[in-house]
């Protein structure tokens, strides 16, 4: 009869809940009260697990007060769940409260409340729900006196059988607390602060408190004033150069109070050049679906959607209503005595709204509907116009309309108040002191990206368009870096930090162009692109093992760039894509291709375009004279993720200097491997979603001659997108040359570059963490074992055991036991002579 809800956990709305597998849950019985829980009692959880089809139910006994034990480990069960009741409701008459839902065949509802008033000490409501109707097929139940018993917030419970489902949202008989309270100086001369929130259901006045800190209390002695206008109060009893704080609590007709809002600050100054500012700060889409939930096997390859969200929906059907929401705030520093809001459809105009005062800091919300078509994407546009005072008076008019396309892809941005706060003390390039402006400005920049993206395979532009779903406003620190938190239904999503050493960047060299380029970079990379650059391949190590194989030694490569490091690599987009480096503002041919191949699909894949390969594929290698290297020997080595000392293709150009692409690996390359081309989400061993195998290294050679060239997949996927797709030839010059005697060691193309000795390298990487790459080299036939162990000596792992031809070759190891130090062990025998070999290794498994 008594119940707790969400609370050990708290789910997240719009956060995965399906757990997967088994999981561990603690009981919190503190909340309960009169009478308190006792010896014997019997405890029941549930757990519930909508997205899986999952569900638990288990009980126990309380053997001692106060009842400690450990977590109980429980399985979630496959189970027919009921549906969460929709579109519940709370209708108040007299002193009673009617709640409504909607039914479902087969279900009976349970409806519980909870009293508003039993907090907990720190203030925090219990969350203790009391039965008041069980088992009502009817979809209605009146709380007969309900409105007597003070605040009451109520929830439904559907049950299919013996199962329960989960319960319904909250609904209350007393006002909310008010949402979007802003307190802006709204008046000077003499000053007048203007305190604004937006409607709550069922109040009918409101009370206005004010403090001189964040955590005052709303009580008698700081209640400045009453009113009952539903958005507005006028505060006339305000000093210059003070700073206030202000909150809000709605009172219904019946006398019951809500809970007040959180407080609002207000420094009394002028603000925004004392000018008013209408500001149509965006338009959200409802309802929302999700994009991809994607996963990729290890080693980061073959992407696909994670198991239970191969059926999600990810956009509307044809026909369905969608609602278009736009956010409209008084961004300046004055009153708009006036203003209207109109609505467009592909710039034919729908509606006209009329609309009274607006305040500084003060939202208005206004709905447009409009059936969604996935065949036809239509243009929504709000535009607002200040009435009284004329435009002429506002701050600017770049920010009083947004248009958006109704396929467009879906930004969910966060800010830290205080970083927000900075924002309303800059003139941003819109003209404007709103942070929104400013990050808008960023989509204008994406347009504009789209539209110059004239590559062949696009023609006149990339048509793909973005907008900015929601601007939320955190009182805590985002944390992690300026990622913002994961909402399934954006496409992408960001976050700002209170960050003093960015804000320099974005005021200083940023200002003039209005929009910060790294920001388009990251926000690039939410649409899918990945980063096009390799930094620092020569470095210490060379990023790997790779060695000029006549010397042992690193190749006498020359940088193509200089930074503070040597860089021996730099992507062939390097000069105008935004993708490579931040001070570009374009995007190449590549990026172009790749936002164009997947146009307007919801986005949670990754770098997957970079398997756009021909059937078959080759290079045109030529001197820089433009001779061709007939006859060269050739050695494709890919870095994935570090260069190896082992080519992946080895092979001859021929008279015309072009060198076919094999379908099977050099045999040194895990002893040959058939391959549809490098990036084959079947054969290649480590790539990497975000690009950094992408990056080739050709070595060519004849008689003492050597000549090095990087080079990136880009060309041979924009030829797949041009229509190359059975054949492309790339042509390629090779600029670095090099005379280096010949040796033993390079023994051509029917005796491919082996081994000089036994091997067994280090562990990459070490630590590790999910898993190590183990490479070891055979210079005869042998037979092998490599073993790997723990610190005690126990074997916990045989990765290879048998005869192998000589070559190089790799092994993973992942480890299923706890983190700490591992020993692999490679003992060698030659089917070709006497010869043994034994070396073991340390690694370290950190979880």
């Amino acid at each position: 009869d008594r119940i707790l809800l969400d609370n050990a956990p708290r789910w997240e709305e719009d956060a995965e809940k399906a757990i997967p597998g088994n999981g561990s849950y603690n009981v919190e019985l503190g909340n309960f009260m009169n009478p308190r829980p006792q010896v014997g009692d019997v405890v029941h959880s549930r757990f519930i697990a909508n997205a899986g089809g999952l569900a638990m139910e288990t009980t126990d006994a309380i053997s001692m007060i106060p009842w400690i034990r450990p977590p109980r480990t429980v399985a979630l069960a496959p189970a027919d769940l009921p549906n969460r009741p929709a579109d519940v409701a709370v209708a108040l008459a007299g002193s009673d409260a009617t709640i409504t839902w909607d039914v479902e065949p087969g279900t009976t509802y349970d409806v519980y409340g909870r009293y508003a008033d039993s907090t907990a000490p720190s203030g925090v409501s219990r969350m203790l729900y009391h039965r008041l109707d069980s088992n009502n097929a009817s979809g209605a139940f009146t709380h007969a006196g309900g409105l007597t018993q003070g605040g009451m917030g109520y929830v439904v419970i559907p049950k299919k059988g013996d199962r329960y489902g989960s319960h319904s949202n909250e609904v209350v008989n007393y006002p909310l607390p008010p949402e979007f309270v802003s307190a802006t100086v709204a008046y000077v001369s003499p000053y007048k602060v203007a305190t604004t929130w937006m409607e709550s259901p069922f109040a009918s006045v409101y009370h206005v408190y004010r403090g001189d800190s964040a955590t005052f209390v709303a009580d008698a002695t700081s209640l400045v004033g009453e009113t009952t206008h539903p958005t507005a109060f006028i505060d006339e009893t305000v000093v210059e150069g003070r700073t206030y704080w202000y909150r809000v609590r709605g009172e219904n007709e019946f006398g019951l109070t809500g809970e007040p809002s959180r407080a609002v600050r207000c420094v009394v100054e002028s603000r925004a050049e004392g000018k008013p500012d209408l500001n149509v700060m965006f338009i959200s889409r409802h309802p929302k679906y999700r994009r991809h939930n994607i996963i990729y096997d290890p080693g980061g390859y073959n992407p696909q959607d994670a198991p239970g969200t191969e059926g999600w929906k990810h956009y509307p059907d044809d026909g369905e209503t969608m609602t278009y929401i736009a956010h409209v705030e008084n961004t300046g520093g004055a009153a708009i005595d006036s203003f209207a809001l109109r609505w467009y459809v592909d710039s034919t105009l729908q509606r006209t709204d009329a609309h009274s005062a607006i305040y500084p800091g003060q939202r208005v919300l206004s709905r447009f509907q409009l059936p969604w078509s996935s065949s036809d994407p239509s243009y929504v546009r709000c535009e607002a116009e200040a009435l009284t005072p004329a435009p002429t008076a506002e701050l600017t008019l770049w920010n009083n309309r947004i248009e958006n396309r109704t396929n467009a892809l879906a930004f969910d941005i966060h800010i830290e108040r205080p970083m927000m706060e900075l924002f309303r003390t800059w003139k941003n390039k819109p003209g404007s002191y709103a942070f929104e402006d400013w990050i808008q400005f960023h989509m204008v920049q994406f347009q504009r990206y789209f539209d110059e993206a004239t590559a062949p395979q696009t023609g006149g532009g990339v048509e793909e368009a973005v907008f900015i779903d929601s601007i939320s406003y955190a009182d805590r620190d985002l944390g992690g870096g300026t990622h913002a938190p994961v909402h399934w239904w954006t496409d992408g999503a960001w976050g700002f930090n209170y960050n003093l050493e960015w804000w320099g960047f974005v005021t200083g060299e940023h200002a003039e162009r209005g929009f910060e380029p790294a920001l388009m970079h990251e926000l690039s990379h939410q649409l899918g692109l990945i980063d096009l650059y390799t930094l620092d391949v020569h470095g210490t190590t060379f990023s790997g093992d790779f060695v000029e194989p006549r010397t042992g030694a690193f190749p006498p490569l020359e940088p193509v760039v200089n930074f503070q490091n040597p860089v021996y690599y730099y992507n062939s987009r390097r000069a105008v894509d935004v993708m490579s480096t931040f001070s570009n503002t374009a995007y190449s041919d590549h990026s172009a291709g790749a936002l164009q191949r997947n146009l307007s699909k919801r986005r949670g894949y990754y770098g997957e375009y970079l398997f756009d390969f021909a059937k078959d594929y080759a290079y045109r290698l030529t001197k820089p004279d433009g001779a061709p290297l007939a006859g060269y020997n050739v050695m494709v080595y890919q870095k994935d993720p570090s260069f190896t000392p082992t080519p992946k293709y080895v092979g001859v150009a021929d008279e015309e200097g072009v060198y076919r692409f094999p379908h099977t690996t050099h045999s040194g390359y895990e002893g040959g491997i058939h391959t549809a081309n490098p990036f084959s989400t079947s054969i290649n061993r480590f790539p990497h979603v975000v690009g950094v195998n992408s990056t080739l290294l050709i070595r060519v050679s004849n008689k003492d001659s050597v000549g090095y060239r990087f080079h990136d997949v880009c060309d041979f996927n924009v030829a797949y997108w041009s229509g190359d797709s059975i054949y492309a030839e790339i042509p390629l010059v090779i600029e670095q040359w090099h005379a280096i005697p010949g040796t033993n060691v390079e023994r051509g193309e029917d005796d491919p570059l082996l081994p000089r000795e036994y091997k067994l390298w280090n562990a990459y990487p070490n630590p590790f963490n999910p898993e190590a790459r183990i490479k070891y080299d055979l210079k005869e036939p042998s037979r092998v074992e490599l073993a790997v162990f723990t610190s005690i000596g126990e074997r916990v792992a045989l990765l290879e055991k048998g005869g192998q031809s000589a070559g190089y070759y790799e092994r993973t190891f992942r480890p299923e036991g706890a983190s700490g130090v591992y020993f692999y062990r490679l003992t060698v025998s030659s089917t070709e002579s006497n010869e043994t070999f034994t070396k073991t290794r340390k690694m370290m498994y950190l979880k």
